[in-house]
């Protein structure tokens, strides 16, 4: 079949989806007519089933046009025109795999789940995980009240919500209460996971002080600031760095006395890994010796949540039913953690205690896909691809892939598919193992990468992989089949 003739079909299908039929083009976006992921899913479907081509409904989401649509499947079926996409990949470094390892020494965090803020959050989140409970439950009343939006039906009453957000040891930190008070929370737990994380470490305070240690923060939206303004709260200096996302990492290395790189991450959802990213890259150009690298969510004003919800993202159930032929979106929670991180060599050099070692990294955005919030499988996969040319290894290497699973019915299957074209091929008798925190704890948006991270850290120490919740039946846009991989439905030894 031609492209004027599969172009043809694909504006008919059209028709009958747009509102103004006379305007379509065959270069103008889907996203100018109004087509939403959903509708778009459809069409593709509908594409599939009258034109009769065989393809993957996720991997043809990432056209953003009717012409491109019809492009890129007459290069599907057209193999002899195809055109390979240019990686566009970094220069091959002049440094070693084992010089560009990177080894997790110590770590902290406090997810749902955890009762007690002076538990060990490790242990807690380990728990967690292995005994497969759901700490996701209604919205606390001290945060706000939901009976507006039980009322109004749409708004998502469920999170993942951390006990205790209220307490803070200010005289501990050399903080004094009017400061304190003036804190976002964030700013204040973010300094006790920093301080565990080190003690995980065996690492002092005072052997840091001076030091070019780095920071680097995973950042977000401060909500607390927003809540102060309709308070008679002193609108002060304090109030003004309380409320500063962008200030937790000068917060941080101000309390450690530390002089290396420090900076905030806001890439949302991203913000975590995009912070251990840079902080290996610092590590790799000696710019420090020793990074903190973390991230933190809090839910304590609704607006976010109303918006999140009338948005259509947000799971009816209250739970990220991640792969799931039943996936209606995610569920929000907080929580946060921090890795402190030395290069491999280092680490071995002084003796530390290796809980993990991250041996590549990658960067890439979307850049034009279908809508500002919609996933581009093409970049997913350039950038999967980018990780393990850092790393050095070859995709029948990995065992396991922390998934970013969001549980929404259309970006979970653009997400394999991306995994598939990097990691297709592989020997059934191994098949590639997929999973998600979210499914666990929820969506902790900026934070939701030191989760997964975490999750796999313990998964290495207690060789064994959690089971992926809320999964009965695969999507059926997954087609896991044939890559092939399988979801962690149950526990499994894993070494």
């Amino acid at each position: 079949m031609e492209y004027e003739e599969i172009l043809h079909h694909i504006l008919k299908l059209l028709v009958g989806r747009v509102a103004t039929p006379q305007s379509m083009n065959a270069h103008s976006p889907f996203t100018s007519w109004g087509i939403t992921s959903l509708v778009l899913t459809d069409l593709l479907a509908a594409v599939k089933r009258q034109i009769g081509l065989d393809f993957h409904v996720a991997e043809a989401f990432s056209c953003r046009t009717p012409s491109q649509l019809a492009q890129w499947l007459c290069r599907c079926h057209r193999p002899e025109v195809a055109v390979s996409a240019a990686m566009g990949g970094r220069p091959e470094s002049d440094l070693d795999p084992a010089q560009r390892a990177v080894a997790v020494i110590g770590a902290s965090c406090r997810f749902p789940g955890l009762k007690d803020p002076q538990e060990n959050g490790l242990e807690a989140f380990w728990n967690t995980l292995a005994r497969g409970y759901d700490p996701i439950g209604p919205i606390p009343p001290e945060r706000w009240d939901t009976e507006l939006e039980k009322d109004a039906g749409r708004v998502s009453t469920f999170g993942g919500f951390l006990e205790a957000i209220d307490l803070f040891d200010a005289p501990f930190f050399h903080i004094s209460p009017r400061e304190a008070a003036a804190m976002d929370p964030q700013q204040r737990i973010a300094l006790e996971l920093c301080h565990h994380a080190l003690e995980h470490a065996g690492i002092t305070l005072t052997r840091l002080g001076g030091t070019a240690t780095g920071v680097f923060w995973g950042v977000g939206d401060s909500e607390y600031g927003r809540l102060l303004l309709d308070t008679d709260a002193p609108q002060d200096m304090y109030a003004f760095t309380g409320a500063a996302s962008s200030l937790i990492p000068g917060r941080i290395a101000y309390h450690l006395d530390v002089h290396g790189p420090c900076l905030g991450v806001d890439t949302a959802s991203s913000g975590a890994l995009h912070a251990v990213h840079l902080a290996v890259q610092s590590l790799r150009s000696g710019a420090c010796r020793l990074a903190l690298a973390g991230s933190l969510n809090l839910i304590i004003a609704p607006e976010k949540h109303r918006m999140m919800s009338r948005a259509g993202v947000m799971a009816a159930d209250g739970r990220c039913k991640t792969f799931d032929a039943a996936a209606d979106g995610y569920v929000r929670a907080e929580g946060g953690g921090v890795l402190v991180l030395k290069t491999l060599d280092d680490a071995l050099r002084d003796g530390d205690r290796i809980l993990g070692v991250i041996r590549g990294t990658g960067v890439t955005h979307d850049g034009r896909s279908n809508g500002l919030t919609s996933p581009n499988g093409e970049a997913q996969a350039r950038m999967l691809r980018l990780a393990l040319r850092d790393a050095g290894l070859a995709p029948d290497d990995v065992d396991y892939i922390e998934c970013h699973g969001t549980g929404t019915y259309v970006g979970d299957p653009v997400e394999v598919r991306a995994i598939a074209s990097v990691f297709q091929g592989r020997d059934p008798v191994r098949p590639l193992l997929l999973g998600s925190a979210k499914s666990n704890i929820g969506h902790l948006e900026q934070a939701a990468g030191m989760a997964g991270i975490l999750k796999v850290v313990l998964a290495f120490a207690h060789e064994a992989l959690p089971a992926n919740l809320h999964f009965t039946q695969e999507n059926p846009l997954l087609d896991l089949a044939s890559i092939p991989a399988r979801v962690v439905s149950q526990p499994l030894p894993w070494k």
